[in-house]
């Protein structure tokens, strides 16, 4: 097994790209947790429902990462297809639930933590962001600045 936490995600996402399998471990194991309770926070689903469609999403994930464009995020991505295959899980199975008026009202409050969620997204993508901006700055610094720091 590689350590993951020495490579970031276009580099490991390069290393899947060749079909390194330990590269893409790398990527469940950072993504797994977070993109759970995502999928969690957006619906109205049970943990093992939860744990199938995140393994849909890493399947997707796997079969497509040639089609990640390195220009954009990786983490957005990511969250993106998450969504897509969550959304399409609600849309299919919305058909076999009777609608009721509950319905209705946990729509109402999925769509509201939906928004919640895509508000941390951008929080989130906000702190890389600076933390990479932090990162390079004390990259640049001399040895004895980096001792002191």
């Amino acid at each position: 097994m590689i350590d993951c936490s020495k490579y970031s995600d276009k580099e490991i996402v390069k290393s899947v790209s060749s079909w390194d399998i330990d590269a893409f471990y790398c990527i469940s194991q950072k993504y797994w947790e977070k993109l759970l309770k995502y999928i969690l926070r957006i619906t109205n689903i049970d943990l093992e429902e939860a744990e199938n469609l995140l393994q849909e999403v890493f399947i997707k994930v796997y079969e497509n990462i040639n089609d990640y464009n390195e220009e954009l995020a990786f983490s957005s991505w990511i969250y993106r297809i998450t969504h897509n295959i969550t959304i399409d899980h609600h849309r299919k199975n919305k058909d076999k639930k009777s609608i009721s008026l509950e319905t209705q009202d946990s729509d109402y409050i999925n769509l509201i933590e939906l928004i919640d969620s895509w508000i941390n997204l951008e929080e989130e993508n906000k702190k890389r962001e600076l933390e990479k901006k932090i990162f390079q700055i004390l990259q640049s610094l001399d040895v004895k600045s980096k001792d002191i720091v």
